[in-house]
């Protein structure tokens, strides 16, 4: 379940009471709105960055620079700034990046390092390592 569809008060007493990391994606690429859950959870995936990443690695205008800029928007905004955020480039309700993006040397060699050098912590899907037929099935990740 993810974090937006249960009260925001109930994440950090259920954390510390169950003695886990609390990790949340919350779907949205809207830097403000996700940064209210850096304020209940420990950590959230990178979905602001994540539609950036898409659009950057397949769209032939696709501008590198608007990463930097979401990671510095990001620094501010959320609770413990990014690097508590966990990068992703593929998640279970989205189609795979695979999808829109063929060309498995830029697949390879550029999308998937950006979990690596980004100021984020590494988040990957067993599957993101090995090219579907069944890419654009959300869900069908392994």
């Amino acid at each position: 379940m993810a974090p937006e569809h249960v009260r925001k008060e109930f994440w950090p007493d259920f954390a510390q009471a169950s003695g886990v990391f609390s990790l949340g994606e919350v779907l949205d690429g809207d830097i403000q709105y996700v940064s209210q859950y850096t304020q209940v959870l420990d950590s959230i995936l990178d979905c602001p960055a994540f539609y950036l990443l898409m659009w950057a690695f397949t769209n032939a205008s696709g501008d590198l620079s608007q990463l930097a800029n979401i990671v510095q928007a990001e620094q501010s905004a959320y609770k413990h700034g990014v690097f508590i955020t966990g990068a992703l480039l593929e998640n279970a309700d989205n189609p795979r990046f695979q999808t829109f993006q063929t060309d498995q040397a830029l697949v390879m060699n550029d999308a998937m390092t950006w979990p690596f050098f980004g100021c984020v912590r590494p988040t990957f899907l067993p599957s993101m390592f090995r090219y579907a037929d069944n890419a654009s099935i959300p869900g069908k990740l392994h």
